[in-house]
């Protein structure tokens, strides 16, 4: 996402052309936040999944908290 807020974002590094015309920027604001939340999710999902696919296993409660940890 943060690629794609300023438009031509393709011509960021070619110093001839930054010299002779500007950039439009988006507000980053709301892209920020809306890319938290997803890390967030994405993060809550890498930990559940296991935890969730752990409780399935036929082996004793004790090993399967020291499998979760």
């Amino acid at each position: 996402m943060t690629i794609l807020t300023c438009h031509p974002s393709w011509l960021a590094y070619d110093a001839s052309w930054s010299e002779t015309h500007d950039f439009k920027c988006a507000d980053t604001g709301i892209i920020n936040l809306v890319a938290g939340v997803l890390s967030i999710i994405t993060d809550a999902y890498s930990i559940a999944l296991p935890c969730i696919v752990a409780q399935g296993l036929k082996i004793p409660l004790r090993q399967k908290i020291i499998l979760n940890m």
